[in-house]
This record gives structure tokens, C-alpha cells and sequence, in this order.
């Protein structure tokens, strides 16, 4: 969108955004629409999630972070939080406003002595997997661990897992969430009943993003022995005995350990199956 045909405020806030990027202490991006930095910056897993944002930002820290968030309050602009890009739907993690990129909070910290490990916002699953793997410990974390899974949208919605059946979801292994409240305020949101964020944490428990951007969340891990997996093929006909067999498991199973996640979709190509189940 042209300067002259967008909203003052948004090109307002566009203009203070930027100012915060090009400060000489400043790590934080952004890009203009079209740049290869702005394609990637607002990529979803799905195309049809994808808007089109008049700004792509990459805060670099989060001193920049509140920085930038403090100018969406004051200029009132729509904008949206993206990690992985995983979300489904339009307006989950994108905007026509100024889209938040949060691709620089990506580190991952293991604490042998606390067996606790710090995780960005940012980061997607397979980049945690690869850091906890010669640990021998893990997490209770997202079961795809690719196409843009990112662990900020999964933790925030609850967090399904492979190991939910023994230690319950991501986010009742949570030790503490750190945070920038929407009055630009960092916080750090403990387990701890008794510390003063503690209302703040348990809200963040599947409440999403409504109570402001994550930044980091630090959580217990767990001995992680030799997995296995496979995978093949089951001929149609035998649909129902599968099925059946799904059912039995999910009502007689009772070995903490064993899990099954399943999805079920409809293939549209004829060379497809017509029918393909996804287990793990």
C-alpha cells in the first residue's frame, strides 16, 4: 500500500518501527513488502494463511521487543505474532497490519544441573529435539517435528503430545514463561504459586497470545531412551479392521508410554490413496 492511501497511524507506526531497527544497538529487521526477507518473514505452512502485511519486523532482542510493542499500543495498528507459521488459518499469525516475526528468539539452553532447558519463542521443534539429543533427556513437545511446527503456538494452545499419556501436556511442564505484556512491560510468569506472576502463568496455559507476546519458556525434561518408529501401507479393504483396532487400543491400552496420534484425511489426487492415516 502506497504512504498516501494507508491509515496515518499504521504509517505512523510503521516509520517508529523502523527507527527502532536502524538504532547503531539495534539486531532487530524489517522488511518492505516484496523483499525476499518479508516473503519469509510472513510464510505459513499453508499459503491461504498468509496475509498480506504492509511490514515485516524481526525484534532482536527484547529490549527492542517492548520497544516495538509499546508503538503498536500507542499508534492502535492491527498486527500479529508469528513463530513457526504452522497456524491454519488466516489471522491466527498473520495480519494485514504489522506482522512479528519472532525468528530471533531461537535459542535453546539445557541446564544439566536443573535438568531444566530454556526455549525461545521462536523456535521450531526439531531445532529443540537437536539440542536435548545427546542429552539423553526430553521434552513433552510437539510430535511433528518439521513444516514449520513451532513451539511458541503449540505451548500456548496446551500441547498435545506423544508423551502426554505419562506427563500430561506441554504446558503442565511448564517451570516459567517470560514474557512482554501488551503495556510493554517483561515479565517472567512462574509455576511457583507463591510468585507474583503466578495468575499471569496459569492464564498463559492454553490461553494463547491474548495476554501478550512470549519470549522464552523454560521446561522440565524427562529421560529419554531409543525410539523407534515405521511406517507402511494398509490396503483399503481392511479400513475397518484398522480402525477397530485404533478403538481397542485407545479403550484397553494401559502402558503409560503407548500412544497413538492419529489423522485422518481425504486425498483429492487420483494417484493418491483415497484415504491416507498419519500415526505416530
Amino acid at each position: 500500500m502506497a504512504p498516501e492511501k494507508m491509515p496515518t497511524e499504521l504509517f505512523e507506526a510503521i516509520k517508529e518501527i523502523k527507527s527502532i531497527c536502524e538504532a547503531p544497538e539495534s539486531k532487530s529487521q524489517y522488511f518492505d513488502y516484496g523483499s525476499q526477507g518479508y516473503k519469509n518473514s510472513i510464510r505459513h505452512y499453508l499459503a491461504s494463511s498468509s496475509e498480506v502485511a504492509q511490514l515485516a519486523v524481526q525484534p532482536g532482542s527484547v529490549q527492542d521487543l517492548r520497544k516495538i510493542v509499546n508503538v503498536l499500543k500507542k499508534r492502535k495498528v492491527q498486527f500479529a505474532v508469528k513463530g513457526g507459521g504452522h497456524g491454519m488459518a488466516p489471522g491466527y499469525s498473520s495480519t494485514t497490519g504489522i506482522l512479528i516475526s519472532m525468528i530471533h528468539f531461537s535459542k535453546v539452553k539445557y541446564n544439566p544441573q536443573t535438568q531444566l532447558v530454556e526455549i525461545g519463542s521462536g523456535c521450531l521443534w526439531d531445532q529443540v529435539y537437536s539440542v536435548l539429543a545427546s542429552t539423553g533427556r526430553n521434552i513433552v513437545g510437539g510430535s511433528s517435528s518439521n513444516d514449520g511446527v513451532g513451539v511458541g503456538g503449540w505451548m500456548l494452545g496446551g500441547g498435545y503430545s506423544l508423551k502426554s499419556n505419562r506427563h500430561g501436556l506441554g504446558t503442565d511442564n511448564l517451570d516459567s514463561i517470560g514474557i512482554v505484556t501488551p503495556d510493554g512491560r517483561s515479565l517472567k510468569a512462574s509455576a511457583d504459586p507463591g510468585s507474583k506472576y503466578h495468575d499471569l502463568f496459569q492464564a498463559l496455559r492454553g490461553g494463547n497470545n491474548n495476554f501478550g507476546i512470549v519470549t522464552k519458556f523454560t521446561l522440565k525434561t524427562f529421560a529419554q531412551n531409543s525410539a523407534y518408529g515405521c511406517y507402511f501401507l494398509i490396503s483399503g479393504k481392511r479400513e475397518k479392521g484398522f480402525k477397530d483396532a485404533m478403538v481397542d487400543f485407545v479403550n484397553n491400552e494401559e502402558r503409560q508410554e503407548a500412544c497413538v496420534v492419529a489423522a485422518f484425511r481425504h486425498e483429492l489426487h487420483l494417484e493418491n490413496p483415497d484415504l491416507l492415516i498419519s500415526m505416530n
